[in-house]
This record gives C-alpha cells, structure tokens and sequence, in this order.
C-alpha cells in the first residue's frame, strides 16, 4: 500500500492421493491372509468342553486358545475382524487461505495482524459397518445377536465422512536492536473443530472412529484445539568479543574469553488440551467391540463437569455427580459431547547460553551450547483422566517434563 504496509493474502487446495491409517484402510490386511480372531463371550454361556465351539460357550483363559483358531484354513468372518474400504471413497482434500498486515511502526520495529484458516473436506475416519443395534427396553441380548449381519464380527469400514475448521486470528510483533539484541512475541486466537481425531494421533481418550448411526454427534471441539498460544523468544548477542562493539582483534585469549557469548529466551503459554470423557459399556449396552470405538460411549451429563469454585483439584478434576453412566440400555451413548472436558493451561520458560570460539585456524570454529528447558521447573499438570468408569476418573496422575539441561559442543570446520 506504501513503503511501510504490505497486504499479503492467499488460498490454496491440497489433495491427499494416498492414506494409510495404520492396519484400518490396508485391504490387504484381511483374512484368510492376516486373521485377528476374537470371540465375544459371556460366563452366561456355560463353560467350554475340550470340544466345544468356542463361539457357544465360554472359554477360561486356562484352556488357551482353541486349536485353529487363527489357521486360515479356519478363517471365518464370524469371529474375525473385517477391513473394508467404501470402492467409491473420496479423495479428501484441505482449503487453506489467510489474509495479513504487516506494518513498520518505525525503523526496525514490525507488526503483522492476521486472520488464517483452512477447511478439511472428505477425511477419511472409522466406523463399524456391522455395528449393533442397541438392546430393546428389557433386552439384554449379546452383541451379536444384535450386529445386523450375523455373518461378519466388527467390520473396520472407512468412510469419507471427517471434517474439520480452524480459525485464527494471529499478531506478531517484531524489534530488532542494533546492539544484538532481537525480540519477537506471536500470539494466535483460534478455534479448531472437527468430528474425529486423525489416524494414530489419539489423545486425552479420544478417537478416530465415529457412531455409525449419528456421525454428526461427534462433532465438537478438536483434540488439536488450543485457543490461546503466545510465544515470546529474545536473542541478545552480547556486544563484546571480535566483530561487535566492544571487541578487539588484536587479543584472541581476550575474545576466546569475553567474546561470542549470546542469550536466549523462549516463554510458551498455551491453552490447556481437550479431554473425551467416555465410559466403559457393560456388555448389555455394547454396540461395537472395535477398540477405536471406544470414544462413542460418552455418559450423561446433568450439570457443570466442573467442580464449585475452590473445590477443583488434581484427585477431582472433574465432578463425578453430574457427570453419569447411562442405565437405559436403549440409548448407550449418553448426552455429553466429545472432547467436552480441557486440562490445565501450559506455561514453560525455556533458556539457551551459546558461546562462539573464534580458533586460530582459518574457516574453523568452536561453539559450546547449555539450554534449560523448564528453566522456572513449573509444574504442568497432563490432562486428567476421562475414563468415567475408572476409579481413577477425574485424576491427574502425571505433568510434563521438570526442569531439563543439555549441553552440546560443536567443532566446525
């Protein structure tokens, strides 16, 4: 716009036109080549003979596993899990576009103001395309009894179905000293939804599967979703050794001592991580046995998660009387959302000593470099636990790393 205003601006489309997640979109990984058996059972059933079927009795874990089991000449859709890949899935694709000013408010001293975003169209997620219908009122029959083709067991099906937006407002603000020293503060706003994590980047107990009958009950708040980011790095080469303001060629053990020493700062803070708070179904209430299911079975929730003012701490995080299992075999998913739960915010000080030695030999150099991670060792508390029926539910039970030093000499030549 003028010699001090710049407008930049842009939007793109990529395409992902190949997805491996893992085992779950390999077709290959299928019987009668690869066989994952397992078998739902219940002690209901009546204990197994030497010769029994184990699909028609239960099978303590003292008499191993059946004879054949997983031989593919045995192979059966009946108990093994199934991949399946939709013959006329999509292709998904990302939009990405931002808009941004930078300004020179005076010399050597910058700011941008930003808005960036992108949009996920067609991501590939899981569901299980045999999964069962929900027990009547009154009904408690096995799993399945319930799946509606009695022919295959969980069917690992993959869908076109993701999607996922984010939203940002970004500053920085940028000063350069010309005594060595550098400043630069970066901060984004933003909000990130979608309805299921990606492939193998599960978090906090949530999941990459969805309920095959209602995909959109899973759209909330993303695992990636971190509202508040400020970052705030200071480097201040000192002025004194060969080459800056207070240096002198003429002393190489003068240098070697006093010169070539700079300082760095990094300061993080960071919005706390979503937390799925989920529940373990009794097999009454089971719809789908496949383990990235899991995050389906979400409970009821009757008031705030959150504990009164002054009553939160790191053995109840959450509060266990508003937040309830289901009883009502009909409806197994309850009511609260995904990722409804967000651990404690994040804020770490991480420090850097770097010292330059100018060598004798031409084209040779010596550095010698010490960072602290942590450097305040504040404590960060991880995400608690989510697990509505686990007695730990509502415990943190770990942080992130305290106080952490390396050190690392480099010899360059």
């Amino acid at each position: 716009m003028d010699p001090k205003t710049v407008i930049r601006a842009g939007y793109g489309v990529s395409y992902v036109l190949f997805i491996r997640q893992g085992g779950d979109s390999y077709l290959a990984y299928n019987g009668p080549f690869v066989v994952n058996a397992q078998i739902t059972q219940s002690p209901s059933q009546g204990l197994c003979t030497a010769s029994s079927n184990p699909l028609t009795c239960f099978r303590p874990t003292q008499m191993g596993i059946p004879d054949g089991f997983t031989s593919p000449a045995n192979f059966s859709t009946v108990n093994t899990k199934t991949v399946s890949v939709q013959k006329d899935i999509r292709w998904p694709y990302i939009q990405n576009w931002h808009f941004t000013i930078q300004r020179e408010l005076k010399k050597d001293l910058l700011l941008d103001i930003g808005y960036a975003g992108n949009h996920g169209v067609g991501i590939w997620v899981n569901a299980d395309l045999n999964q069962a219908l929900p027990n009547a009122a009154g009904q408690s029959l096995p799993l399945k009894a319930r799946r509606p083709n009695a022919q295959f067991d969980y069917i690992d099906a993959n869908y076109s179905a993701g999607f996922s937006t984010y939203h940002s407002f970004q500053v920085k603000l940028e000063k350069r000293y010309a005594r060595g020293l550098y400043i630069l503060n970066s901060f984004t706003w933003s909000k990130a939804i979608d309805n299921a994590s990606g492939a193998l980047e599960m978090g906090n107990g949530d999941n990459q599967a969805l309920n095959l009958f209602n995909f959109q009950a899973s759209k909330a708040l993303s695992s990636y979703d971190q509202p508040l980011n400020n970052t705030t790095s200071v480097v201040w080469d000192l002025p004194v050794g060969h080459g800056r303001r207070f240096g002198s060629s003429n002393s190489w053990f003068a240098d070697a001592l006093l010169g070539g020493w700079s300082l760095g700062i990094i300061n993080t803070m960071q919005s706390g991580q979503t937390i799925n708070i989920g529940y373990s179904p009794s097999a009454a209430f089971i719809a789908t046995d496949g383990s990235k299911n899991s995050a389906v079975y979400r409970p009821n929730v009757i008031g705030d998660i959150y504990p009164a003012e002054g009553q939160q701490s790191i053995a109840q995080y959450f509060n266990p009387n508003n937040i309830v299992i289901p009883t009502d075999v009909t409806h197994p998913y309850g009511n609260l959302g995904r990722n409804a739960g967000r651990s404690n915010a994040f804020f770490s000080l991480d420090t850097g000593i770097h010292k330059q030695f100018r060598l004798p030999k031409e084209g040779t150099s010596l550095e010698f470099r010490t960072e602290i991670f942590n450097t305040l060792n504040k404590t960060n508390f991880s995400a608690a636990s989510g697990d509505r029926s686990s007695s730990s539910f509502g415990r943190i039970t770990s942080t992130f790393p305290a106080q952490q030093v390396q050190f690392a000499l480099r010899f360059a030549f």
